[in-house]
């Protein structure tokens, strides 16, 4: 049960009895992110600290190699036990699970747990990769954005799931450790407005979309900085300080306005587009299927479902990530068929631009340069008409001008290149006394 956040240290009591006629050994576990758990065993002189379980340390540094925190009862037949469990949670709801059962059945137990939800969480993370590739590679931002979308879930899974111990890089670990899922959530369903904005790529500016998009943009900043805030300084702060709930209650309230939107956003763009069958799939995965829900289920802030496993949430959020990896698929595929009509529009129009200025260039010399030079033509004709090579070599000159606008204008001449050759020929023989052939 959630018992909300307090500061204070939560007590557990519990009595245990062995009916059986021979010793048992259980496993007592704590899902919990306490970050400390003390154990106490009633004995003849009173309470009696038996053991401290600490969440912070790896799972190689932990008497019961398991992830969550685990203290091992050797139980004599017949005897009756009482224990008195000290739980410190200062950064988190108070809600925890408990589970007390023999050493063989929870380590097979914990070897489905591992085959289901680890290969989930390796799914997440192999995804996020590959997405990142496709981004280095094509250079398209939402690539990276469902990269970081992937690795935030990866990382929240890890985190709820209590897997972090399995971590045998130290550096890695304290990273980990140092996270808090509550900003990570608002993170996460931030980028998913991202996503949706990528999707419905076809530009629709309204006011109401610019508002939508800036808050959002500030719901991301707001997460980001109170995550960075809380890694940095996660030893001195607990909810038991008022700047502490001032961030807390503002995180969960910024994670419902950032769904409230993203789902907005679907439905304007779904109808704006006409797409509205996507639209709706997509809408109900993103309200009810989305990090922030998985968040606050599982912190018992809001419960939607009962935590059982096989975790069917996981099926759920593997179909939306299908759903949303074959809509970015399908738009960037599309984005490239307009990208690449678009690029042959442009060379179209420039090619177009460059035929009629060429044209316009050839048009200008032969209606002023052509005219000047037919008008000496005619001048050298009447006045010198003994002068036979002045006369052929303005004619000369005035057919090479002609020849010249046709190449401009893309037009073709009537005169073979045989034809052209021997007039030049002609002309330059007539020169001196070099004669060409």
């Amino acid at each position: 049960k959630n018992l909300g956040l307090s500061p204070e240290p939560v007590w557990f009591f519990l009595n245990v009895e062995n009916l059986s006629e021979q010793h048992q050994r259980y496993w007592w576990t704590f899902y919990t992110h306490a970050d400390t758990i003390i154990i106490y065993q009633q004995q003849d002189i009173g309470w009696v600290a038996s053991d401290s379980l600490f969440r912070g340390s790896p799972m190689d540094e932990r008497k019961v190699k398991h992830r969550a925190p685990t203290y091992d009862v050797l139980l004599p037949n017949g005897k009756n036990v009482n224990y008195l469990v000290k739980i410190f949670n200062p950064r988190h709801t108070q809600n925890a699970f408990v589970s007390i059962t023999t050493p063989i059945s929870h380590l097979l137990w914990e070897r489905d747990f591992y085959w289901t939800i680890g290969n989930f969480i390796g799914i997440f993370l192999l995804t996020g990769i590959v997405s990142f590739t496709l981004g280095f590679i094509t250079r398209e931002r939402i690539f990276f954005i469902f990269f970081a979308y992937m690795l935030a879930v990866s990382v929240l899974s890890l985190y709820n799931e209590l897997m972090t111990p399995i971590v045998s890089q130290v550096f890695v670990f304290d990273f980990l450790q140092r996270m808090h899922p509550l900003p990570l959530s608002l993170i996460a369903t931030s980028l998913n407005f991202y996503i949706v904005d990528y999707i419905f790529r076809k530009p629709v500016r309204t006011k109401v979309l610019k508002a939508l998009k800036v808050i959002n943009t500030g719901s991301l900043t707001i997460g980001i900085f109170l995550l960075c805030i809380y890694m940095f300084s996660a030893e001195y702060i607990h909810s038991g300080q008022l700047l502490f709930l001032i961030g807390w209650y503002s995180l969960i309230i910024c994670i419902f306005i950032s769904i409230f939107i993203t789902a907005l956003k679907i439905v304007v763009l779904s109808f704006k587009h006409h797409e509205p069958y996507y639209g709706t799939a997509f809408l109900l995965l993103i309200v009810i299927v989305n990090p922030a829900t998985y968040y606050l289920n599982y912190s018992g802030i809001l419960s939607f479902y009962d935590i059982t496993y096989p975790n069917y949430f996981y099926w759920l959020v593997a179909a939306e990530f299908v759903f949303i990896t074959i809509l970015i698929g399908w738009r960037y595929k599309k984005n490239i068929g307009e990208k690449h009509r678009l690029q042959m529009d442009l060379t179209q129009r420039e090619l177009s631009v460059r035929d009629e200025e060429r044209r316009q260039i050839a048009r200008d010399l032969h209606d002023d340069l052509g005219a000047t030079i037919n008008a000496i033509r005619l001048l050298v004709t009447n006045s010198y008409p003994e002068d036979k090579r002045l006369i052929e070599t303005v004619t000369v000159a005035s057919y090479d001008l002609r020849v010249f606008y046709n190449k401009f204008s893309f037009k073709t001449i009537d005169n073979p290149l045989r034809e052209n050759i021997k007039k030049l020929i002609q002309l330059h023989s007539s020169y001196g006394d070099i004669k060409f052939n």
